[in-house]
């Protein structure tokens, strides 16, 4: 709630102090049953932007990210579905393939929290823990969330993270999430890839640098 006061601090104000850096843009795509497509744009650590959409072709879906890459933004994407894969192929063959983090929720990774000492049973837990790290208070990120009460009910609907017996930290699974909410956590992996890789191919997101 504190990054959604410091984004209703900026865009609330009589004269706005437009947000400066990388611009990101985090793109889940539906993979099946209710799920929805949901894009977040961030510009250096604030989202700006919000899109939904239902069930989407990918070639349709890669000309809504076009426009909205325009000729600077990163973009992180939910390779896991059909959809996703088919779509960040045609961004390629569009020229973007420079621009593009294809990501894989259930890949592994050898990437670690700012510590050093946590590890990540997949890439999807690493997701998820490195958007936890950005709204900790202590870690000083100062990220700005938009007031949507979707999104502020998807980050907080993880409930359980553990520590498996070989010592790599797994979150509640999104089949689990979604018998307890009702629906799929969209707007939450969207925003998390938001707050993924700055750079194509360069590193971890934000709060890992």
């Amino acid at each position: 709630m504190a990054a959604v006061k410091r984004w209703h601090a900026r865009y609330d104000a009589k004269v706005v102090s437009g947000p400066s850096g990388v611009r990101v843009i985090g793109a889940d795509t539906a993979g099946h049953g209710t799920d929805s497509t949901v894009f977040y744009e961030r510009v250096g650590k604030t989202l700006t932007l919000k899109e939904k959409y239902g069930k989407s072709q990918p070639m349709e879906l890669a000309g809504k990210l076009k426009n909205l890459m325009r000729d600077d933004a990163i973009l992180n994407i939910d390779t896991t579905f059909g959809e996703g894969v088919g779509t960040a192929f045609r961004l390629e063959e569009l020229g973007l393939y420079d621009r593009i983090n294809k990501v894989q929720f259930s890949e592994k990774t050898e990437t670690t929290d700012r510590t050093g000492y946590t590890h990540f049973a997949n890439v999807r837990a690493l997701l998820w823990w490195n958007m936890r790290e950005v709204l900790d208070p202590e870690n000083g990120e100062n990220a700005e969330l938009m007031d949507d009460e979707a999104l502020i009910g998807d980050l907080v609907s993880v409930k359980r993270a553990k520590m498996r017996s070989d010592g790599k930290l797994m979150i509640e699974p999104k089949d689990d999430i979604k018998k307890r909410i009702g629906r799929s956590p969209d707007e939450g992996d969207a925003c998390c890839l938001a707050f993924y890789k700055d750079e194509a191919g360069e590193g971890p997101g934000v709060a890992t640098v």
